[in-house]
């Protein structure tokens, strides 16, 4: 077998851990069925069992997986068995197959347990699997030692969504980041250790964000070249750029963070709304709208520090109501899917 550098590596990375593993008597490359099925790299893992690491394109990593099902089946008694799949997925790879199927072998086969780790290409300088692969091993000797857990490790990498155009990756980070505020904004609901304002102000940024990269998404999307791509943050631009864009009904949602309305129409709607407002009440309100504006952050960068870079509070003063935001989450939520559906 010829020693590539990133197979060196491989080897080198298992012998750290000499009081774990070692090299079997039939060698780093061990006939598994009567010469018919060899594995990349095989080591004892002691007291008991195998660790078997393969390295694959995604083209052979379903075969793999299947010849592992039928070793597992010929020797019942050599278990714990680990898998660490090390998958290049830059030439048409199956990734979702080979987790579907390392899913299902580890419900079917007891004391299997697959680490899966993809990359981009095997040919780049640095070896960014290497760190990810000796923290395998480090679960692998943290569950001999008694600790707890039968775990499928699912390695998560850029390289699943690199097929993906711009926009699309673009309304994938939007989402994520909208649950993640949901998620948080749904805690600080839930106790009074969790209601404090650096949890609500983490809440607002990553909904901020949210809209912002949902904003960017549209706009590449419906021109590629746009100017947008990450020339700005201020979601009140990306807004009224959007709107202009895309003027239709089935696109209008409720944009948080921005506002088609200048001082004036925002005094005039407040007036309409609230009729007892007095002459005072208004001056007020005008003074602390303009104040407000002032050298205003985008809201990323708003929620994100609590002082400028100068270290002075910003202007305004800011509020936040969980039980209500939980709806505007929410809202977010159907108006993300449904502009993207009309997007198709």
């Amino acid at each position: 077998m010829t020693d590539y550098p990133y197979k060196t590596k491989i080897k080198a990375a298992v012998k750290e851990w000499p009081q774990r593993f070692q090299v079997p008597e039939l060698g780093v490359r061990e006939y598994l069925l009567q010469n018919r099925c060899k594995a990349d790299f095989c080591f004892v893992i002691k007291p008991k069992g195998y660790l078997f690491v393969e390295d694959d394109d995604g083209a052979r990593g379903v075969n793999n997986l299947v010849k592992y099902w039928i070793w597992c089946s010929v020797h019942p008694e050599d278990r714990p068995v680990h898998v660490v799949h090390i998958i290049e997925t830059s030439r048409n790879a199956q990734i979702e197959n080979i987790r579907f199927l390392a899913k299902r072998m580890q419900e079917a086969i007891s004391g299997f347990v697959y680490h899966l780790i993809p990359i981009e290409n095997w040919q780049v300088p640095e070896e960014v699997w290497l760190p990810t692969f000796r923290n395998c091993l480090k679960q692998i000797d943290g569950l001999m030692n008694g600790q707890p857990g039968h775990m499928f490790l699912k390695h998560i990498c850029y390289a699943e969504i690199q097929h993906l155009q711009e926009p699309e990756q673009l309304f994938a980070y939007a989402d994520a980041y909208r649950s993640a505020a949901a998620t948080i904004c749904q805690q600080v609901t839930g106790t009074a250790a969790r209601s404090t304002w650096p949890n609500a102000v983490v809440v607002l940024m990553l909904t901020a964000h949210a809209v912002e990269l949902f904003l960017k998404a549209a706009l590449l999307k419906r021109s590629p070249t746009a100017s947008e791509r990450y020339t700005t943050h201020r979601i009140d631009i990306l807004s009224a750029k959007y709107r202009l864009q895309f003027p239709g009904p089935s696109f209008e949602w409720d944009i948080p963070f921005s506002s088609s309305l200048t001082v004036e129409e925002w005094i005039k709607q407040m007036k309409n709304e609230f009729p007892d407002l007095t002459e005072d009440e208004t001056n007020e309100m005008r003074e602390e709208l303009i104040e407000k504006q002032k050298g205003r952050p985008a809201p990323s960068i708003l929620y994100r520090y609590p002082t400028d870079n100068s270290g002075t509070e910003w202007r305004g003063r800011e509020g936040f109501e969980p039980h209500s935001f939980l709806f505007l989450l929410a809202q977010l939520e159907n108006d993300f899917k449904r502009i993207m559906a009309n997007l198709e």
